[in-house]
């Protein structure tokens, strides 16, 4: 219950399905829509409007969930495949060091150059790479039970 009403606060911003790793989207056939607007009332990320007695989805809001597609009497709303889909960490330690790669990488103009132990550092426009000396680390990641639960 409790993770449910997380979800649902997601549709306060402004694109949520930037926020939720999904990999499908609903898509309306316009011949087939009435404009009844049960698929409004049913989306809980206030995706659907309607215009001209037709469904309109805002694909930055839908997180491809379904419940519309479920609720539409005329069949009229389909869930599509991603052409880029999200593949889920296949454990928890998988998960931390994906996070962790994301956090060290990510840099605000995009140049960054990888050095051991996971380390990044700018790299200046016609400037070689800074070489940084790392101790060892006391432990390594990989090895610790605890990620492997």
């Amino acid at each position: 219950m409790l993770l449910w009403r997380a979800d649902l606060s997601k549709k306060n911003y402004e694109k949520p399905a930037e926020l939720i790793a999904h990999n499908f989207y609903a898509k309306v056939e316009e011949e087939l829509c009435n404009g009844c607007t049960l698929c409004v009332k049913r989306c809980q990320m206030e995706a659907i409007q309607i215009e001209n007695k037709k469904a309109i989805i805002d694909l930055y809001r839908c997180i491809g969930c379904g419940l519309c597609v479920t609720t539409c009497k005329t069949e009229a709303l389909k869930l599509m495949g991603k052409t880029r889909k999200t593949i889920p960490p296949r454990n928890v330690a998988m998960l931390y060091l994906g996070i962790l790669s994301d956090k060290v990488t990510k840099q605000d103009d995009g140049k960054y150059v990888k050095t051991a132990y996971g380390q990044a550092t700018l790299e200046k426009k016609g400037a070689p790479p800074k070489e940084r000396k790392r101790s060892q680390p006391s432990s390594n990641l990989l090895t610790h039970p605890w990620l492997f639960v």
